[in-house]
């Protein structure tokens, strides 16, 4: 050492001298802390990613010697596709692990749809210009799916809400009310868009499973070989669908349907709000439903995540790709609309028969002069079918009509094809001849 400090072996008369060693040591990655405003981003504090979200991964390395702290990639296991690393820059440090310069690499990874369900980890090192290496850090990249829970609550008429459930929801409707739900949606780490689905099927709602589908395609619920035949297309308004899912079948002005349907999103799910969307949702059954059993799906999808591809699709108690509420509308009964009178109603349900014909339907209503808006009102009884009825017999024997049966029995397409056991509302003597 004495050699290389004055270029010649000391002597008897030479001085003696000291030195101060600093005994060179591995790099370390500098560890971020409350005031040193520079560090390394903690393993530890890694959390799930979600699709083109872009995870940050600041990583400052020094050297105690003050030599250049090089900060690499590992080769193995390496980086995931969507990842990118920053050249490197010195910056100050002044810390309690260290005080002098530092050396900064940033670490990007945007994920993509294809990258859901995977788990990658990515480890650097830092390397001083002696070839000594500090210890590896690693970190692992989780890449998640959106798991939507769903939750919905009826406002009842005196506007409080109901207990809430979801996300399928099996109910009853009555012709010409109106019903308002309120939606949330929680999907962590995304942000959701709700939307009514047009084509909606749901596995869990029923046994065996509901949908509205076109003719010819297929549907990942296996129907029933009546549901089968009750599709898009077929020129009937059967099976579950309605104007919305099917407006070739159930035809209706742009104006009507909306009138009729509408969801309205009032929130959008983001980090601030811990990712809950909101959304209400008015419906009023139409005539043409009664009887049947129709089905309405609220969908969601992540907004520019992947959309629906991003969600798990499989349905348990609380997530699923969609809130659907399964609703049987009630045959012969309808909610008056403000301004009806008992009037109005019989010349449009009752083919311009006297209002009384309602009005003996319904004993409970003691003036026929005045009624309330949103009162549910009886068209008539409900007969079951025995074996051997037509329709021209049960028309005779109830003194109506069969055109008046099946405009309020909209679920028979066939008059030729009662089956035993079926139920029929009957206007009673609403044929012109009484």
């Amino acid at each position: 050492l004495y050699n290389k400090v004055y270029g010649k072996p000391p002597s008897e008369s030479s001085c003696t001298v000291c030195f101060a060693l600093r005994i060179a040591t591995r790099p370390f990655f500098i560890e971020l802390q409350v005031g040193a405003g520079v560090g390394s981003t903690n393993p530890a504090e890694m959390v799930p990613l979600a699709v083109n979200k872009t995870l940050v991964i600041i990583l400052v390395a020094a050297d105690n010697l003050g030599q250049r702290a090089y900060i690499y990639l590992e080769e193995n296991p390496g980086a995931p596709s969507g990842s990118s690393m920053t050249p490197s820059e010195r910056v100050a440090y002044n810390g309690q692990q260290f005080q002098g310069d530092a050396y900064r690499r940033t670490f990007t990874f945007t994920p993509s749809v294809s990258q859901i369900g995977t788990i990658s980890t990515v480890c650097f090192v830092a390397q001083n210009e002696n070839d000594m290496q500090s210890s590896k850090r690693c970190y692992f990249l989780d890449v998640r799916a959106a798991v939507v829970q769903w939750r919905s609550r009826l406002i009842t008429q005196d506007g409080t809400e109901a207990e809430p459930e979801g996300p399928d929801i099996v109910m009853s409707a009555t012709m010409g009310c109106d019903y308002t739900f309120t939606i949330e949606a929680t999907a962590q780490l995304y942000n959701v868009d709700l939307n009514l689905q047009t084509k909606p099927e749901c596995s869990s709602c029923v046994e065996g499973g509901i949908a509205v589908r076109n003719c010819g395609s297929a549907t990942n619920v296996s129907l029933s070989v009546a549901d089968e035949e009750a599709c898009c297309g077929n020129g009937k308004c059967d099976g579950a669908e309605m104007g919305l899912t099917c407006p070739q079948d159930c035809p209706g002005s742009a104006d009507q349907l909306t009138h009729q349907l509408s969801l309205e999103q009032t929130q959008t799910g983001v980090s601030a709000n811990g990712f809950k969307s909101k959304a209400l949702l008015r419906w009023r059954p139409t005539s043409g439903m009664e009887g049947r059993t129709v089905l309405l799906c609220v969908g969601a999808h992540a907004i520019n995540q992947g959309e629906t591809e991003a969600i798990v699709q499989t349905r348990t108690a609380n997530n699923a790709p969609s809130l659907c509420y399964v609703i049987t509308v009630e045959r012969c009964a309808f909610c008056v609309q403000y301004g009806a009178s008992f009037k109005s109603v019989s010349e449009t349900l009752l083919f311009n028969q006297h209002w009384l014909r309602l009005y003996n339907s319904n004993p409970a209503l003691l003036r026929p002069d005045h009624i309330n808006a949103t009162q549910r009102l009886a068209i008539g009884p409900i007969y079951k079918v025995a074996s051997g009825d037509t329709i021209l017999a049960i028309s005779g024997m109830a003194k109506t009509t069969v055109k008046a049966i099946l405009a309020n029995n909209p679920d028979v397409h066939d008059a030729s094809g009662l089956m035993p056991g079926a139920h029929l509302c009957l206007p009673l003597c609403s044929s012109p001849q009484i």
